[in-house]
């Protein structure tokens, strides 16, 4: 069973390499003998197919990691967990969103689709506010339990 550590699957994916880049080796060498009927050579190229294939899987496989060790580097070097954007929800800003939805009322009214009803601008204006808020509530969540993250490039194949 894979590991459950990025560090972990590297040294699995590693291994693996190790064991059978030199089982194709052999499989090579074996097939390179001239006086092998057909069917030992048939066997044989099976076998040194289906453990070429492996072996660009487990390639694959340690490409994916190191891919995936980046991004999460570049996330923890953004400020993850932090929250992404601190919504500031000043009077201004407000008043302006609330000049926009007077303007799309007015709009839908002349264009007979109606009036945006007060409740669905209520409803965004406290979407933004919730917004806020989690934002706010996450930064103290993450400032009080305050956390380093370590990732490590895993070793190359």
């Amino acid at each position: 069973m894979p590991s459950n550590t990025l560090d972990g699957l590297a040294a699995e994916l590693a291994a693996a390499v190790a064991v059978v880049t030199p089982q194709i080796n052999g499989f090579q060498a074996i097939l390179s003998v001239p006086t092998l009927s057909g069917a030992t050579q048939q066997a044989m190229q099976a076998d040194l197919d289906a453990h070429r294939r492996r072996r660009v899987r487990i390639n694959d496989a340690q490409a994916l990691l190191g891919e995936l060790v980046t991004s999460i580097q570049d996330l923890v070097d953004d400020g993850y967990p932090a929250a992404v954007v601190e919504v500031p929800l000043t009077a201004d800003i407000v008043a302006e969103l609330e000049a926009q939805r007077a303007a799309y009322s007015a709009a839908f009214g002349e264009i007979g689709l109606g009036d945006v009803s007060g409740d669905a601008t209520a409803s965004i204006l406290g979407a933004v506010s919730d917004l806020k808020t989690s934002s706010d509530q996450l930064k103290t969540s993450v400032d009080a339990n305050a956390n380093t993250t370590t990732i490590q490039q895993p070793p190359a194949a």
